[in-house]
């Protein structure tokens, strides 16, 4: 569980690839629309992979299908997330980037649940009771 410090400054997930110790933190405001953009594609498959309890070899069948098809867009999303280079990621060990989507996933998951949405549904109710009181206006 997060307490709100861990929310304002989180600690990172240090993920080991090769020499490099990579520090993964939940995504900046400038990376959110990039990394959701390139995931955006494989949100179904992600979602349908992981739906329902699975023998490990038929999982593995899966995860390797998603792997295949949208490797691309890991690549790159996991380049957005990490703030390395497209050609870094290209060369990672498998088992490393493996590790280190699992790890951009985790955080942001985490993030997003605990704070982001929270965060939102407030600003959200705020501006629709301060639209709805003549607090505020779009009017020109």
């Amino acid at each position: 569980m997060m307490n709100d410090l861990d929310i304002l400054q989180p600690e990172p997930v240090v993920v080991t690839v090769g020499d490099d110790h990579i520090e993964v933190l939940p995504l900046k405001f400038g990376q959110f629309g990039a990394f959701t953009r390139t995931i955006q594609p494989m949100i179904e498959d992600v979602n349908v992979t992981f739906a329902e309890d699975k023998a490990d070899s038929v999982f593995a069948f899966d995860l390797a299908s998603l792997l295949s098809k949208h490797s691309e867009l890991l690549i790159k999303a996991v380049s957005i997330a990490i703030e390395k280079p497209l050609e870094w990621v290209e060369l990672l060990d498998m088992a490393e980037a493996i590790k280190l989507i699992q790890a951009v996933l985790e955080v942001n998951m985490d993030f997003f649940a605990q704070s982001l949405v929270p965060t939102l549904n407030q600003a959200m109710q705020s501006l629709s009771k301060k639209l709805s009181d003549g607090s505020i206006s779009f009017s020109a």
